[in-house]
Order: structure tokens, then sequence, then C-alpha cells
């Protein structure tokens, strides 16, 4: 018999619930049920109405040509210079964070959540202050850091999520006007990738997944499915310091994602992580928890993409059906590279373009054009 690295066996002694779990799933279901009795408070379902009459009286500070961001390495620093008709201007902390803190007039601001979170440690009182430039926001953790998205729904101009998970929620708080936009690739910019489309469509060698993860304690379960993946492969890992690859230039980078077929996606909350359109970006293979089904279709991915991806039963991870997906996998993968050496040079360029974060600040922002015109 395989070894079993993780399965839902090793939490149950007997095929009866017992009053532990029994305790959590009753303590849980009470905790949801005063939450939505909150949600329900007078005082909170007129928040949308107040944010929606705020917005409009803010309209003039609304810049159209021009949009400023946090030159954040880790985040938007790889964003090109110019999206659809905007300038893309990257501000050092200092200026970025002047603009907010200070509350410097320069335009248009488009944040992050934890840009904001960031801003908060200068200043506590930044949520009850007007700020002189108009804030536009792009969650990219709302499914776990809820205290976070609520007050960053408070704060900006227009805010977008960037999960499925908790969508609905902050609809309930801040109006109809949230609207979900997922994440996109940001380790490297277009042109880099443009560039290297050759090391993108060459042959790859390691058949193994690869997973560098950060390992957070709150998430013990996703630390736990990393932690089964690496029985069978040792470059599925936890790590406490990601600063080794955060500095790697963009071409290091790319030879670790173009070094193997398979990827390994093990999100904290049933989110849709970065590395899944890193994955997609550098047309690799992802072996991605079940869970995800529900979003990913709502992505509206086009067969090749979606032939590039593998589910997984997280309760199942024994040594056995580890192995088989690495199986199939690998052919999965090639059966891609026959269908990819007849992809067109043009073809390569759109899914470059596609799984792009630049793609999904052009969204956000045509997005926030429209609500500005129907304000007007």
């Amino acid at each position: 018999m395989s070894k079993c690295s993780y399965s839902l066996d090793t939490h149950m002694t007997t095929e009866h619930l017992n009053d532990s779990q029994i305790a959590v799933a009753t303590q849980m279901a009470g905790s949801i049920g005063n939450l939505i009795q909150m949600m329900n408070d007078p005082n909170l379902l007129a928040l949308a109405s107040f944010l929606r009459l705020r917005r409009k009286k803010r309209l003039p500070l609304y810049t159209n040509n021009q949009v400023f961001v946090r030159n954040d390495p880790l985040q938007l620093a790889k964003l090109p210079d110019r999206i659809g008709n905007r300038s893309v201007i990257k501000l050092s902390d200092e200026l970025f964070f002047g603009a907010i803190v200070g509350n410097q007039r320069i335009g248009t601001l488009f944040l992050t959540n934890n840009d904001f979170a960031k801003a908060l440690q200068y200043d506590s009182t930044l949520i009850q202050r007007m700020p002189l430039n108009y804030i536009v926001a792009w969650d990219i953790d709302n499914h776990h850091w809820l205290h976070n998205s609520l007050r960053l729904g408070l704060y900006a101009d227009h805010y977008f999520p960037a999960q499925y998970t908790n969508l609905g929620f902050m609809v309930r708080l801040l109006g109809s006007h949230v609207e979900c936009v997922p994440l996109g690739s940001c380790q490297w910019d277009i042109d880099f990738l443009l560039s290297n489309m050759n090391r993108l469509r060459a042959e790859r060698r390691i058949e193994s997944p690869i997973g560098l993860h950060g390992h957070y304690q709150q998430f013990s379960e996703r630390n736990q499915v990393v932690m089964s993946w690496n029985t069978v492969s040792k470059n599925c890992l936890l790590t406490n310091d990601l600063t080794y690859y955060t500095n790697l230039s963009q071409s290091e980078r790319l030879t670790i994602w173009t070094s193997t077929c398979t990827h390994l996606i093990a999100p904290v909350n049933s989110d849709l992580p970065f590395r899944f359109y890193d994955g997609l970006i550098t047309r690799s293979c992802l072996l991605v928890p079940y869970e995800l089904q529900q979003q990913i279709k709502l992505l509206d991915l086009d067969q090749e993409d979606q032939s590039l991806l593998t589910f997984y039963a997280r309760e199942r991870l024994t040594e056995t059906y580890m192995m088989n997906l690495v199986k199939q996998v690998k052919e999965n993968w090639e059966n891609f590279r026959q269908r990819q050496s007849k992809i067109s040079v043009a073809r390569m360029k759109e899914k470059i373009q596609e799984h792009h974060v630049a793609d999904r600040v052009d969204r956000i922002f045509r997005l926030v054009d429209k609500m500005v015109a129907e304000d007007h």
C-alpha cells in the first residue's frame, strides 16, 4: 500500500462525527448567522447609497488620460508605460504614499490592498479623511483579508475585488458597482515575454511539478497540501522567506517556469492566485484543486488554456494518486506540445497579452470610465 501523506482518514478515527467536529461546525454556523443579521442593519445598508453620492461629488478629481501606481516590484512594476489611451506613471514609495497619506494632489491613483494596508501603517485615520486624489482600488486578497477589504472599499471611489470568493459579501456592503476583475501574471513585462517566446515553446526536461509556496501559519490545510506534493517532488516546498525568488531577474524566473511542464497551484482559500496566470502565460501545465473549477469557468478560458489544467482532490493526496496525476500531466503536455508547434507567433502574442496584469488594469479602467459616464 502506498504511503498516505494527507487524506481525510488522517483526521477521522471513526465513521461517526465526534463532539469537536460538531462543535466547530455549530460555532461557524452561529457566526454566519450573526453576520447575516449585521448585514441587514439599516446603517450598513445605507453605506452603498452614501458611497455612490460621494463618488458623484468627487468626479471632477478623475483624470482619464493618466493613472499613477506604486512602483512595487511584486505587483505592478511590470506594467507598460501606456495602457490603452492612458499613461501609466510609476511612483516611488515616497511620492506614492505622499499622495495618499500626505494628500498631495496628483490625479487618479490605482492601488492594491497591500498598498492601502501600508498607507494605514503611516496613518491609521486615513479611512476617515477625504482624499484629494481619485482612488481606484484592486483588492487581490479579498478571499481572506476581509477586514482590510472592507476598509479599502469604504475608502476608494471604485473598488474591484480580484477573487470571486466573498464577492457577494462586498457587493452587499458597497453596492452593485462592485465587479470582480481576476488577477493576471505580473512577474514579467510584456516586451520581455514577447522577445523570449522561443523559450516558452522549447522542450522542457524536468517532468516533476514545481511549486515554491510561502508558509503561512493560519493556512495549515494549504501548507499540508504542499507538503504532501513534496513527497513526490522536492521542487514543491514551503518557505518562510521568498526573498531569494523575488530577487531573481526576469530571465532567471522564466528559466524556472520553463524548466518543467508542470506547476502546482495550492491556494489558501479557494482563490485563483498570481501563479495560476504565471502558468498560463508561460504555457505550462497546472495542477489545480477541484474546488477552483467554478471560478475557472467564470474566466471563460478557451480549449487551448483548459487543456493545460489537471485537477486534483485535496483529500486524496496519496503517493499513488499524485504519481498518476503527474503521469497524466505528462501525457497532456505531449499533446499540447504537438498542437503548440502549429500555433502561430501572432497567437502566442495574443496569449501573452491576454494573461498579463496589464490586461486587467485596462479592464478595470474601462469599467471605471463606464461608471463615471453613468454618474455624470
